[in-house]
Parts: structure tokens; C-alpha cells; sequence
């Protein structure tokens, strides 16, 4: 099986898949809000402050 096969057959739901928009950048997020730069935690949509989970 040919790697082409294997996303055709196992995978077909990604193809419907649209790609993720990035969010406004950390000095848009600050001067739309009025927050100090300093005080914005940059984390991407698999992070959180806290760690990995146990």
C-alpha cells in the first residue's frame, strides 16, 4: 500500500479540512484591549499555561 492509498482510504475526512487562520498578533491583541505588552501570554491552540496534563 502506497502512502497516497493510505491517506485516500484511511484518512478522507482531512481533505475536507480547511487550513487554520492565525489570530491577530501579540501587538494588535495589546492595543485593541489596552494591555501591556509584558503581560500577554503567547500560547498556540494546544497550550495552556499549566503544563502537559497528567
Amino acid at each position: 500500500m502506497t502512502q497516497k492509498d493510505y491517506f485516500q482510504n484511511l484518512l478522507p475526512f482531512l481533505a475536507d479540512l480547511e487550513p487554520d487562520e492565525a489570530g491577530p498578533d501579540l501587538m494588535q491583541v495589546s492595543r485593541i484591549y489596552k494591555i501591556p505588552l509584558q503581560t500577554i501570554a503567547a500560547l498556540s491552540l494546544n497550550e495552556n499555561p499549566f503544563g502537559p496534563c497528567p
